[in-house]
């Protein structure tokens, strides 16, 4: 399987999962949190990772998707102040 933000390599005995979004400083989007939960559900099939990882990844995602809606949401404060201030809201 491909995936659009991650790497999967070993190294040796360790596998390494890698951010690939240098472009965004490898910031978490739910894209990125749920290729890590694709990834993760493979390697535990395998054998190869842990349940904890998954939990971790499952976590990821939660917080990725609270950040998005928390961001639209201070989106939208923001333009009913700047609205407000250009006298185009009313109290």
């Amino acid at each position: 399987m491909t995936y659009q933000h991650l790497i999967s390599e070993t190294r040796g005995p360790v596998g390494w999962i890698i951010l690939n979004r240098p472009q965004l400083l490898n910031a978490l989007c739910t894209e990125l949190a749920e290729e890590a939960i694709s990834l993760s559900e493979v390697r535990l099939n395998l054998g190869t990772g842990t349940l904890l990882e998954l939990n971790a990844s499952q976590l990821d995602l939660i917080n990725a998707r609270y950040g998005s809606v928390q961001a639209l949401f201070n989106l939208k404060i923001a333009r009913a102040a700047l609205d407000f201030a250009m006298g185009r809201l009313e109290r």
